[in-house]
């Protein structure tokens, strides 16, 4: 009966909603950024890299007390804005490092054919160098949607609404459920159901997932 649950319907499409718009916001905004970084020339263009890698050593907890307070002044606790704007502009240092190393591998021969054909950067972005890295995109777009779907700690803190209920959330309540006899079948089932998608997504996924992983450290 736990897929007749009204609440277990909405949280399930809350999760689903939550990490397709941060995958599909991060993936642009973070393929933009490594682009910027490995095919174009500009002043400073290492200096700033050597920056946003040194972010890495920022812990998560440092930044959280003062993203709070912003969100809080920009309105936006108590909806999804918190979680899924963020990634439209440029989401993790990380993943810019990964794909900014795939990207140089690429030969830029290519990037002046595109030029000489009358190309912008933005369209040699799309057209060009986009379709070439569908690996590391698969990379990093797995990275995204395991870490997104199963994420707990930021949807406690800021969708503090049952409508807005992500799948985490509905296990953890499940979990600490005070009824007796504990409803074992519910919290199996849920499980199950939550992990599913991540399982399914690997298994599609798994030969770009590799390839992405080997090529992205072939050239520094």
């Amino acid at each position: 009966h736990l897929i007749e649950d009204s609440n277990f319907q909405r949280a399930y499409l809350n999760s689903i909603f939550v990490t397709t718009m941060v995958l599909l916001g991060t993936t642009i905004s973070v393929s933009l950024v490594a682009f910027a970084f490995s095919r174009l020339e500009w002043k400073g263009r290492n200096v700033v890299f050597a920056l946003m890698l040194g972010t890495l050593m920022i812990p998560d907890q440092m930044t959280m007390v003062p993203q709070y307070v912003l969100f809080f002044k920009l309105g936006w606790l108590r909806s999804f804005n918190p979680i899924t704007l963020p990634g439209f502009f440029a989401g993790g240092a990380a993943l810019i490092f990964l794909l900014r190393q795939f990207m140089m591998t690429i030969p830029k021969e290519i990037d002046e054919a595109a030029m000489m054909d009358g190309a912008n950067p933005i369209q040699t972005w799309w057209y060009i160098i986009m379709p070439l890295c569908r690996p590391a995109i698969a990379t990093i777009s797995i990275f995204l949607f395991v870490g997104n779907w199963n994420s707990l700690f930021r949807p406690i803190v800021y969708l503090k609404q049952a409508e807005l209920t992500t799948m985490p959330i509905y296990v953890s309540l499940l979990n600490n459920n005070q009824e007796s006899p504990i409803p074992w079948q519910n919290i199996m089932a849920a499980s199950m159901l939550f992990v599913l998608p991540v399982l399914v997504t690997f298994i599609l996924s798994q030969r770009f997932f590799v390839e992405g992983i080997t090529l992205t450290g072939s050239k520094g």
